[in-house]
Order: structure tokens, then sequence, then C-alpha cells
């Protein structure tokens, strides 16, 4: 599986297609997340942001912003997961996608309710 991940990703840089090479990567950070391997998903996700920033396709550095945070509720990182889903907010106002916006309002909403924070919920 990981030999397939690994091609998709060179046959992404080869094509230049940097699509294929971003969900390569949420793949293999899913995969990693799915496993409780939360460092080396903090890793790929830290990749993604930072090469999605050089590169300016936010919805990509959106996605791993929104994972990243998620794997910080999982960890019991509240106030990490809050700084996130701000960030990936700003982000989703700049692509202009209320779907996604929607999302993260949501997740927000319960990292306060798991906060204690009920007003701000």
């Amino acid at each position: 599986m990981t030999l397939g991940i690994g091609h998709l990703i060179y046959l992404g840089v080869e094509l230049n297609s940097f699509e294929i090479v971003y969900s390569s990567m949420l793949v293999i950070g899913s995969v990693l997340e799915s496993f409780g391997l939360f460092d080396m998903c903090f890793a790929v996700y830290s990749q993604i942001i930072s090469a999605a920033e050089l590169t300016k396709h936010r919805n990509y550095k959106v996605k791993a912003l929104i994972r990243m945070a998620k794997v910080c509720l999982q960890s019991k990182l509240f106030t990490h997961s809050l700084k996130l889903f701000m960030k990936s907010i700003e982000h989703t106002w700049m692509i202009d996608d209320l779907n996604q916006e929607l999302k993260i309002y949501d997740l927000l909403g319960y990292n306060y309710y798991i906060i204690g924070d009920i007003p701000k919920a």
C-alpha cells in the first residue's frame, strides 16, 4: 500500500499535478491517524500546509488544517485545536467555500462544548 501511494506521489510530481500529491499525502495522514501515530500525522499535515502555501493551493491547506485540528481534539489538545480551526476559517474565507466554513463552525462549537465554554458553543 505504501508503495502504491509513493508511486502516486512520484507520478504527481512527474506530471506536475499538485492535486495528486496533496491527495496522496492526505491519505497517508489519515492512515497514520487511524493507527494512532499522531506525531507522524502532524508531520505529514505540516508538510501539506507548507507546500500548499507555497503553491497557493489554499483548499488543501484548509483540509490539512482541519485534519490536524481533529487530531488535536483526539489528543485532548483543545487550545491547539481551537487555534487551528480559527486559522482554517481565515483561509476558508479567502477561498470563499461556504460548505467548508460551516463544517469548521460546527467543529468549533463541538470543541467549545468539550472545553465547557457553553456560551461560545
